[in-house]
């Protein structure tokens, strides 16, 4: 399961993380909106508009954030998978994500 307890599942949480380090790619512990875009584009092919990155990271970190933290990006998706479970298991899956175990996989 993605959710457990009203949280996020062991392996979802660490799913989310390596995700997460593979695009702060400056390691600085905050994906940047050019970080975060990059994400979005390459999980649904389309690269989003600046102003709706900047929307969705400062909804889920913050105003004063410069971009995506961790706890915003896991909290993005518990209320995707709250929601659009399936959705999430195939954008793993995009990402080299097993959609049944959410182990990473070699592409």
């Amino acid at each position: 399961p993605l959710i457990v307890d009203h949280d996020l599942s062991e392996p979802f949480r660490n799913a989310l993380a390596l995700l997460f380090r593979r695009y702060n790619r400056n390691r600085d512990g905050v994906m940047s909106r050019v970080e975060f875009r990059q994400f979005v584009q390459d999980t649904n092919g389309q690269t989003p508009e600046l102003a709706f990155v900047d929307s969705i990271c400062q909804h889920y970190s913050g105003r004063s954030s410069s971009g995506m933290t961790l706890p915003g990006f896991c909290a993005f998706f518990k209320e995707q998978a709250l929601h659009e479970p399936v959705e999430v298991r195939d954008d793993l899956a995009k990402h080299g994500f097993d959609k049944a175990t959410l182990r990473h996989t070699v592409l």
